[in-house]
């Protein structure tokens, strides 16, 4: 069987020692915050999560961009010159542009090196979403199958990775147009927080609302209890945005009401956490449908 190597984004929102225990490479996008630009690197290299939310928290916004095609071509070629083949699992394209990015360079790359195989598939996945699908397609890689196979296999069933979402800060919401300013005061002064998913384009949707931090918590919950399927069932992700409390009672209440055994809990790095600000919380499962 020939040998590939998977390749993603940073914003699946994973820890480093896994995605590398994994044997998966991560792409960082940037981001810019208080004038500087950075990388976003799951180590958290050039600036601490902590600091990016302290920066929000002060009234801070951040910008994000995606991938370039530079940097695509750069990570693929060094993978093709050591003989392997690419598979890249990209960050939604209904919420950014880095898979047209990729297969841009895929196509210049293609002529360059016609033996090997350069396969980019839109995971139409984001945040712990993306970062389930990439756990569990590098699960499968290690089972053996090829990358035909896998890529198959991450194209069929992207629709069944269910990610709930809810923010406690609604201004970022309004920056980025997913509510309205009149909401958005309305929804702040009554404690109303939105109940939010990622729908079949890949896209951002709100879906309910919910009045009060814990309801909004336990409306993620709920979502596992109700539409997680059989298969997969034992893994569940939850991410946070400076929030460690909240994801640990939302982790207590699945492995309790869901009977969940891994529970894997992370950090919202800056590229989701500027869309969604400080106290976002997310929950990713296997699930029936979207």
């Amino acid at each position: 069987m020939e040998s590939y190597q998977i390749i993603t984004d940073t914003t699946i929102d994973m820890p480093q020692q896994l995605i590398e225990d994994l044997g998966v490479q991560a792409l960082p996008l940037t981001f810019e915050i208080a004038g500087r630009n950075y990388h976003h690197y799951l180590d958290e290299r050039e600036l601490p999560l902590d600091d990016f939310y302290k920066m929000i928290k002060a009234g801070e916004f951040a910008t994000t961009s995606q991938i370039n095609i530079q940097v695509f071509q750069e990570a693929f070629r060094h993978v093709l010159e050591q003989g392997q083949d690419v598979l890249y699992l990209a960050f939604s394209s209904g919420l950014s542009g880095t898979y047209q990015s990729s297969m841009i360079a895929k196509s210049e790359l293609q002529d360059e090196y016609p033996d090997r195989k350069i396969i980019c598939v839109d995971t139409l996945c984001a945040s712990c979403g993306e970062g389930l699908m990439i756990y569990l397609a590098a699960k499968k890689k290690k089972e053996g199958v090829s990358i035909d196979e896998l890529a198959a296999w991450v194209e069929e069933n992207r629709y069944h990775i269910c990610t709930w979402y809810t923010v406690d800060d609604l201004i970022h919401l309004k920056r980025g147009g997913r509510i309205s300013a009149v909401s958005a005061t309305f929804g702040t002064a009554l404690s109303i927080k939105p109940v939010m998913t990622v729908d079949n384009d890949g896209k951002l949707v709100v879906k309910d609302k919910v009045r009060g931090r814990k309801k909004s918590l336990l409306a993620l919950v709920d979502h596992v209890k109700n539409d997680q399927a059989k298969e997969f069932a034992d893994t569940v992700v939850i991410t946070h945005a400076a929030d460690e409390e909240a994801a640990n009672f939302m982790a207590d209440k699945i492995k309790e009401e869901c009977h969940v055994t891994n529970v894997i809990i992370t950090k919202m790095g800056p590229i989701i956490g500027a869309h969604t600000g400080a106290g976002a919380a997310v929950v990713a499962f296997f699930g029936g449908e979207r």
